[in-house]
């Protein structure tokens, strides 16, 4: 039998040690293209009647002036830091916002509206989670997707071209969603 050095006995309890903690795997990492995004898979959601409706007013004078956002929001899920398994596969969150002005004793001023949709969805098998994201105006839409690891580390975004018929699709979509939202609030708010 030979005789080892005591560095010899560490290199090779190392490379044992190395050698019985990596398991071969067929797991590969998540991959951004393999997210197909539909661009109208947003008008299929139905918004649950047990999660309230929030509002939320955001005024940042030394940006917006006299103006302020008016936030109307529905949030199934998104606070978690890791990943919840009670919330497979997936949760949706719905914000509405109005950009309005104050403008003395006259009527508020709305400048402008749009609908945020973010539908989360989990793929355990990748270690990650999707967000298919939405900004749906009067003047404009777009779509992204996300994807994040289940601690909410980035990794990585792309932007979903959006034909122009699906586009109307999403607009007449986001109109119904808000009266959806406006008709599940108990109060009336200014600018949404």
């Amino acid at each position: 039998m030979k005789d080892f050095s005591a560095s010899g006995i560490v290199i090779l309890a190392l490379a044992f040690a190395s050698c019985a903690t990596f398991k071969a795997s067929d797991e590969k990492p998540a991959n951004l293209e393999e997210f197909v995004a539909d661009p109208i898979m947003c008008a299929e959601m139905s918004l649950r009647s047990d999660v309230p409706i929030k509002n939320e007013i955001i005024h940042e004078a030394s940006i917006m002036g006299n103006r302020f956002l008016v936030v109307l929001k529905y949030r199934e899920g998104g606070d978690e830091k890791e990943f919840t398994p009670h919330l497979m596969p997936g949760y949706n969150n719905v914000s509405l916002v109005g950009e309005v002005e104050e403008n003395g004793d006259s009527p508020l001023i709305v400048y402008r509206r749009y609908v945020v949709i973010e539908m989360w969805r989990f793929y355990p098998e990748k270690k990650a989670k999707a967000c298919y994201l939405w900004t749906i105006g009067d003047d404009s839409v777009s779509m992204k997707v996300m994807l994040e690891d289940f601690s909410g580390k980035f990794l990585g975004e792309r932007p979903v071209f959006i034909e122009s018929r699906d586009a109307e699709k999403l607009k007449t979509f986001s109109k119904q969603l808000m009266n959806t939202i406006l008709k599940m609030l108990k109060e009336p708010v200014p600018g949404v």
